[in-house]
């Protein structure tokens, strides 16, 4: 307890991130979704950009990609990205710039380094989260709110220890300028070495501490969260950061739970009442060349290497797929084919992928497919090729 009767929240489980490639091949850390924790309800991803120093037409970002029924936060650190989407929308954001998007009904943008750094090299620093939207807002209208550095409200303890960036939420007087559908907490503390620092945070939210930078002591048993861990926070009302040997900056993140079921997907697996309507949307929104895509791997493969069923293959009334047996001769030679048609097939991926983008973007924006998607009563996530 502290000293006005609150209810510090302590750790009740720490997450160490896991580092995987994304978009083009860039590298993230990620605390969740990883094995054995799936989501931090509302919140599905929480993705750590870099920080990593790029050479000259090194970097590499997230081309055209879909979203819909949840919400994307980018917030830059250091470097710049720059956004294009299927509604017209474009723009670039720079250290310490907020692009909050909405993708409700769906839509398909991009987001890569800017082009002077993907000329020139740099620096690339930042954080993607997705906050999942509760069923009767997923089909709302994609809708983006972009703050730049200097419009996002600060605040700092009395000693001047403690220092936060307020993006979402409320903390040390300092109110956010962003508006959510749902009550969300997104914080950035600096915590510096001999700093103690007590902050009001709602009952009902479920919270995280992302820690990117040093150590920090989390509530009043100080339990130690590191560079690149993240701390799941039990019940209570308040929060309570002191510094370790060093110092620390960290993320803190809270929201209602929305408690519906969620699910992600790269095939068109939709719900039976909405499956002609999803399918026409996700080839409206310029992914339907990964179906295709999938398809013509596996015929290939097929060809060459008769004991291939493709992939989530199942024979009628089987319990489990049994490959036929193949020798090693004929394996061989089916490897040897996959290797020489390798470039063949690259090249046509790649204009599969180029034409479908084309079409696709042309489509989405005439919104006629997406006009016919809000009409859909779903509470499905899609995902296909995400930065996500």
């Amino acid at each position: 307890m502290t000293s006005d009767s609150r209810t510090v929240r302590e750790t009740t489980r720490i997450v160490t991130a896991h580092r995987q490639r994304e978009g083009a091949g860039f590298v993230v850390r990620r605390p969740v979704p990883t094995q054995g924790l799936d989501t931090v309800d509302p919140f599905l991803l929480l993705d750590e950009m870099g920080p990593v120093d790029y050479a000259p037409g090194e970097a590499v970002g997230a081309p055209d990609h879909p979203h819909r029924g949840f919400e994307t936060i980018t917030y830059m650190l250091e470097g710049e990205f720059e956004h294009e989407d299927s509604a017209g929308h474009r723009g670039v954001l720079r250290p310490g710039d907020v692009q909050w998007m909405t993708a409700g009904a769906g839509i398909v943008h991009s987001e890569v380094p800017s082009r002077r750094i993907r000329e020139k090299g740099g620096r690339v620093h930042g954080f993607q989260i997705w906050v999942n939207l509760p069923a009767k807002l997923k089909m709302t209208r994609p809708r983006y709110q972009e703050v730049s550095a200097g419009k996002i409200p600060e605040a700092k303890s009395e000693d001047g220890r403690a220092r936060v960036r307020v993006i979402a939420g409320e903390a040390l007087g300092a109110r956010a300028v962003i508006d959510t559908h749902i009550p969300i907490v997104y914080q950035d503390w600096t915590i510096d070495a001999a700093a103690d620092v007590t902050a009001a945070l709602p009952r009902e939210q479920q919270a995280l501490v992302y820690v990117f930078q040093g150590a920090v002591l989390v509530g009043n048993e100080g339990a130690e969260v590191r560079d690149g861990q993240m701390a799941l926070l039990g019940e209570g009302d308040a929060v309570r950061f002191r510094g370790a040997a060093g110092g620390g900056r960290l993320l803190l993140l809270a929201g209602v739970p929305i408690r519906e079921p969620t699910r992600r997907t790269q095939r068109l697996r939709t719900d039976r009442g909405s499956r002609q309507t999803d399918r026409a949307t996700l080839q409206g929104l310029g992914v339907g060349f990964l179906p295709r895509a999938v398809l013509r791997e596996q015929e290939h493969r097929q060809a060459v290497l008769p004991g291939f069923h493709g992939v989530g293959a199942r024979r009628r009334g089987a319990r489990r797929r049994v490959p036929r047996r193949v020798d090693n001769e004929q394996a061989r030679k089916g490897l040897a084919q996959l290797d020489a048609s390798k470039g063949a097939r690259e090249g046509r991926r790649r204009r599969d992928h180029e034409e479908t983008r084309v079409v696709g973007l042309r489509l989405a924006r005439r919104q006629a497919l997406v006009r016919a998607a809000r009409r859909a009563k779903t509470g499905e996530i899609v995902n296909a090729g995400a930065m996500r």
